[in-house]
């Protein structure tokens, strides 16, 4: 029988002295959502991960300098000490990095942390004790040189995200500032640039997803406030730009700057955040192509979407300056979304995961 409370965790903007990270809880049924545990102590882990196993959090500090927080989750059944009967994040270590605005983490299986810095366009990689903690830097890189186009935005470098491929071969980190991303080899956790992809002048990428099941991917990009597809080449790892699509409704005189990018489980739909606009515009996703067709905005009932999560029938929205998180009902068959009527009071949250 499936469980019909789910966890997930929220990151959030918070200085060091306010509850920051939060656990919550998802009613599946009904889409409620209800916090029960916090911890305080870190400012601005502005995104957190799990491991495998989701008996591990890691979170950044999104400071000068930047720090990675793991914490062990603790489950109710390993303790009596907990409130409301909900996991605990307890915290095991915390590592001092030489990097400015540590913005995004990515884990792999392999045991190693991959770590993005906004400020500095750092690159960094751990490697991972027995106990899931960092103890080992294995590779260290600063991005270089931004391309201008943007002159408060690409004055300099500012890499936004690190992520995997599929087979964790390859990591990808979209740089902002640059308006490439930049491919990089993966072997025992070091770091090598194999490629770059360049973007449009002016686009700044943020962040990539890959198709769960197809050789595509998908970014969106900041300040362009586009979505581009690539054909993904499973053996060399490269991108291949196919198709740049407005993440915008047609004649939208908003200032606005798109933020988040998920696809669907099923790879049916995909998914992207406009802050500004404050809406989710959702894509049908051809199957034989991976061209992106057909899309729909949805408003998110709130001010600057920074963030959101899906989860099965549900879309979760972290809405930074309303200060929420917005529940939505997700039609499996069409991809679109309808309000729950649930929110959940979170100050600034900026990262969902479940």
């Amino acid at each position: 029988m499936l469980e019909r409370q789910v966890t997930f965790y929220v990151g959030t903007y918070a200085q060091e002295d306010e509850q920051g990270i939060h656990v919550c809880t998802l009613d599946i049924v009904t889409g409620k959502l209800q916090q029960v545990n916090s911890v305080g102590g870190v400012k601005n882990p502005s995104f957190i991960a799990l491991n495998q196993q989701k008996d591990k959090l890691y979170a950044v500090s999104e400071a000068g300098p930047s720090a990675l927080y793991t914490y062990d989750i603790i489950k109710p059944e390993l303790t009596s000490q907990l409130t409301k009967n909900q996991p605990i994040l307890s915290l095991k270590s915390r590592l001092l990095m030489e990097g400015q605005d540590a913005c995004h983490l990515t884990l792999s299986g392999a045991g190693f942390v991959y770590v993005a810095h906004y400020s500095s366009a750092h690159i960094f990689s751990y490697a991972l004790d027995e106990k899931g903690q960092p103890y080992q830097l294995l590779t260290q890189i600063q991005h270089q040189g931004g391309s201008q186009v943007v002159p408060d935005r690409q004055g300099d470098a500012h890499a936004h995200q690190i992520i995997l491929d599929p087979t964790q071969q390859y990591a990808y980190v979209s740089d902002l500032g640059m308006d490439v991303i930049v491919q990089y080899n993966v072997d025992a956790g070091l770091l090598s640039e194999v490629g770059r992809v360049k973007l449009p002048p002016g686009a700044g990428p943020r962040h990539l997803v890959f198709h769960p099941k197809l050789p595509y991917a998908y970014g969106i990009n900041e300040l362009n406030n586009t979505i581009t597809a690539y054909d993904f080449n499973v053996d060399t790892g490269a991108l291949t730009i196919k198709q740049h699509f407005s993440s915008l409704p047609e004649g939208s005189q908003v200032d606005n700057i798109a933020a988040d990018i998920h696809v669907s489980e099923d790879g049916n739909y995909l998914y992207g955040s406009n802050r500004g606009e404050d809406c989710i515009v959702k894509y049908n996703v051809d199957r034989n192509t991976g061209l992106l067709h057909s899309p729909t905005w949805h408003s998110v009932l709130g001010g600057w979407p920074r963030n959101f999560a899906i989860q099965g029938q549900y879309v979760f929205v972290a809405n930074q300056n309303s200060n929420e998180i917005v529940s939505f009902r997700r039609d499996l068959a069409t991809g679109e979304l309808s309000p729950t009527g649930h929110t959940l009071a979170i100050q600034a949250p900026t990262c969902i995961i479940f």
